[in-house]
């Protein structure tokens, strides 16, 4: 049969645009808004071509004032209770990970002796099962008043994950179900529906229809020792490209988030920029590097703080990047920049005496970035060594590009980009880089959206590497160098660093995974673009990034080429079975 779902994504408009259409001259001079959108996806079967479709169904008051964020923690607790989540009636899980650099996390969890979820010190984990008939010595079910306390944080409109939501007193088996209890909503994230997913209407449940609701809930429950229980939710800030309205943008990621089966306590976010229409590419790019859309990012972070959440990924994908680049871009003092220092150091960048973490006693006071995913970036190769990575790598250790050697609309970028560099019209100062200016005549400015094997450190460049860092944190360039360098697999069989297996020299690869996508032929338009929402290789591959923040090397749909570059193991479609 033929399969569709409806998935919730939440929006952050910091853009002049309408809801369809973008304006030929992007602005932001209007005050942000926030709201929540249905997307209806084909996931299976034959896919309807007028899907996917978003369609408002929430929507706040404008941001007027810096410090009313309380819009966007709304928009999360309205995600919480559209999207059902999986667990609900199933089990329970819980993930142990262990990075290459040897930290270990329990998502979910901060470790107690050092008030982090990254952590080299416990040399064990132990987990607990508590079943929900445990007691006290005094009588008092654990269940029980763990499940009271999520009630009185609900009565004073705290954000509760979906299961709290809908029942509250899950374990109180003899408890009064004379009140109005909310049902789960009609199609859950993943499983097929006949629209977009609504609430359903609240049922006024008896006594036994209430015991057995409880029933169905009852679960065992696990706790880690030494660990404590932190924010569950984390969400997924996607940035749209060049000429993509927010009903677009809200597609793409809702189709992706189908596609992916994303788990409900990530919560997908799309951060709507003045991304520009047909012929307004420069002023698209400069929009992204104003100092108005880096306050405006700042501010979906504070947002997030303040709903609670602890762990962010970005995803940016063609021009979206330079959004990215510019609110990240370390100040000329080689400190981080105010919106970078939102989230904490990536843990190599720490000192022994600058151990900063997400929460200051109850509360979140910084963001820990697990993951970031640049697809198909529009962003020259020569800015991107110089300074841009090392802006993105102090706050995330796992950072992804996804290109194409054939994408063509990267390769009018590049045409584009060095014709208007000749001509006189400057260009932002987050692209710029040292040999712009002696590069003669018309000329390409490669990108690493399709130039994805020069992501490497010139000769040149070994000493100082454009390395900005924390002011504060005082160490050896050399040192630098080696945690932007990425260890290559011939390291890791004994090799030296600086050699192939051939005996030609290796370059210093940054340290960041590659993904060569050239090679696939599936659900791929002609300008081999934007087909990352589609492919399943692609969107199973994002999934295991999503879930377990794995590197490249630590993932088994990818195949290892040479330096950090990787691709699907997949063969092409002109290879058939003899």
């Amino acid at each position: 049969g033929n399969a569709f779902t409806g998935v919730s994504v939440a929006y952050f408009k910091a853009t002049d645009d309408d809801f369809t259409s973008q304006n030929a001259f992007p602005s932001n001079e209007k005050p942000t808004e926030v709201g929540v959108a249905s997307v209806e996806c084909s996931i299976y079967g034959g896919f309807y071509s007028h899907l996917p479709t978003a369609t408002k169904i929430e929507e706040y008051e404008s941001i007027v004032q810096e410090g009313d964020l309380s819009p966007v923690a709304k928009c999360c607790e309205r995600i919480i209770f559209l999207v059902s989540p999986e667990d609900t009636f199933g089990y329970q899980s819980l993930q142990v990970q262990l990075n290459t650099e040897g930290y270990i996390s329990v998502p979910g969890y901060i470790y107690s002796d050092t008030g982090e979820m990254l952590t080299e010190e416990p040399k064990q984990i132990v987990v607990d099962v508590i079943r929900s008939d445990t007691r006290e010595k005094d009588g008092t079910s654990k269940e029980h008043a763990t499940r009271s306390e999520k009630m009185a944080l609900l009565q004073k409109g705290k954000s509760l994950r979906g299961r709290d939501l809908l029942f509250p007193f899950a374990s109180d088996a003899d408890v009064s179900m004379s009140n109005k209890i909310e049902a789960p909503v009609k199609g859950d994230d993943f499983g097929t529906s006949t629209g977009s997913p609504e609430p359903v209407p609240n049922e006024t449940k008896t006594p036994s229809d209430a015991a057995s609701e409880i029933n169905r809930c009852k679960a065992v429950d696990l706790k880690v020792q030494n660990w404590i229980k932190g924010s569950e939710e984390e969400a997924l800030i996607f940035i749209p490209g060049y000429n993509s309205s927010l009903k677009h943008s809200l597609e793409v990621l809702g189709q992706l988030c189908a596609m992916m089966r994303l788990p409900s306590y990530i919560k997908p976010i799309v951060f709507a920029w003045p991304g520009g229409t047909w012929f307004s590419y420069r002023y698209a790019s400069r929009a992204a590097a104003t100092k108005e859309n880096a306050k405006n990012f700042g501010l979906l972070l504070d947002s997030l703080i303040q709903a609670g959440i602890q762990t962010v990924h970005i995803m940016t994908h063609s021009l979206g990047v330079q959004t990215l680049m510019n609110v990240m871009r370390n100040k000329p003092d080689g400190s981080r920049s105010d919106v970078a220092s939102r989230f904490i150091l990536a843990p190599d960048f720490r000192s022994g005496d600058d151990e900063q973490s997400c929460m200051i006693g109850s509360k979140v006071a910084r963001l820990y970035l697990k993951n970031i995913l640049l697809l198909n970036p529009c962003y020259p190769v020569a800015a991107f060594v110089e300074h841009g990575f090392a802006s993105l790598r102090c706050s995330c250790s796992n950072i992804t590009i996804m290109g194409d050697r054939g994408d063509n609309a990267l390769f009018f970028s590049e045409i584009g980009n060095g014709m208007m560099n000749y001509f006189g019209y400057k260009q932002p100062e987050v692209l710029n880089f040292r040999a712009l200016k002696d590069q003669p005549g018309v000329h390409r400015q490669v990108v690493i959206g399709r130039h994805i094997d020069m992501i490497f450190l010139p000769d040149s460049d070994k000493s100082s590497a454009g390395v900005e860092q924390e002011a504060d944190i005082e160490q050896e360039s050399e040192a630098h160098d080696i945690r932007l360098v990425f260890k290559t697999l011939y390291a890791q069989l004994g090799f030296k660093e600086d050699a192939t297996l051939q005996g030609d020299k290796e370059p210093l690869w940054l340290d960041c995974d590659i993904i060569d996508t050239t090679l696939l032929e599936s659900n791929i338009q002609g300008l081999r673009h934007s087909y990352f929402n589609l492919n399943p290789v692609v969107v199973k591959d994002f999934r295991e990034i999503f879930l377990t923040g794995r590197r490249a090397k630590e993932r088994a749909s990818l195949l290892y080429r040479k330096g950090n570059i990787f691709s699907y193991c997949q063969a092409p479609s002109v290879v058939v079975s003899k």
